[in-house]
């Protein structure tokens, strides 16, 4: 099979790393919408780089493309560019679950999340998902990975929020007092604070710790803003004038 570089990776060819249920370049991208946020593939796409291959069914497998809360969409859409990959995702992180069974099978189900988020990673850089999002992207799902593994992972997970937040708020006054050497040690605590992630996660978590400054106050100010109109609609509902006069009125997207 030929093989591209991102810098040519276009929806209708060249698609390589993915490939038609045949092998051919192009593959098809084409979706059917099941439910408000899930879809399901109207044909089959097969992952091959080589190394490793992945049969995405078609009409099968429901996926949300990628799980992105409605509050984070201004930096990362549902649907772009990584489609592909998440599709992929999601069909290796089903399968996972799928097979988990015990705590022995949630060890083996976890590790096989953690190489579906390093394909994840690969697919983003092979369709050419500009190189900082697919690390935050990859960051992301390592962090759930990492919560699904077990009960101390989730204390570590916890732990590593407080600390962020603590940090941040410890920086912010650092700054503000003058205080140069705590400052300089708020900086370069996500290097340490990256451990909570465990080693193997380490690099996505400093990633992770960093990037909050830029992405966090963002995301917070559109979380609060989606939530002020989610329970403005739900209030509405109980207003007769404001239903309609046929039929039941929608509810509210889903707040994730």
């Amino acid at each position: 099979m030929a093989t591209n570089t991102s810098s040519d990776w276009s929806f209708g060819g060249p698609t390589a790393p993915f490939f038609d249920a045949h092998g051919n370049d192009p593959a098809k991208f084409v979706f059917e919408q099941v439910r408000d946020d899930s879809f399901t593939l109207d044909e089959i796409v097969t992952y091959d780089d080589g190394d490793t291959r992945v049969h995405v069914p078609d009409r099968t497998l429901i996926t949300d493309l990628a799980s992105i809360p409605l509050f984070m969409a201004w930096f990362v859409p549902v649907n772009g560019r990584h489609t592909p990959a998440a599709v992929v995702h999601d069909k290796l992180v089903h399968d996972a679950t799928a097979d988990s069974d015990g705590g022995a099978g949630r060890l083996a189900a976890s590790q096989r999340r953690s190489e579906a988020d390093d394909l994840f990673l690969a697919a983003m850089a092979a369709t050419g998902v500009p190189l900082l999002r697919w690390r935050i992207m990859h960051s992301a799902v390592v962090l759930a990975t990492r919560w699904q593994r077990s009960l101390p992972a989730r204390v570590g997970v916890l732990a590593w929020v407080l600390a962020s937040v603590l940090g941040s708020a410890g920086l912010v006054w650092a700054v503000a007092s003058g205080e140069w050497l705590v400052a300089a040690l708020a900086a370069v605590a996500p290097v340490v604070g990256g451990l909570l992630w465990g080693l193997r996660s380490w690099g996505p978590a400093v990633l992770a710790g960093y990037v909050a400054w830029v992405i966090g106050l963002p995301a917070l100010a559109t979380a609060l803003g989606y939530g002020a109109y989610w329970i403005a609609e739900k209030l509405l509902v109980v207003l007769p004038a404001a239903r309609p006069r046929t039929g039941a009125r929608p509810k509210p997207a889903p707040y994730r």
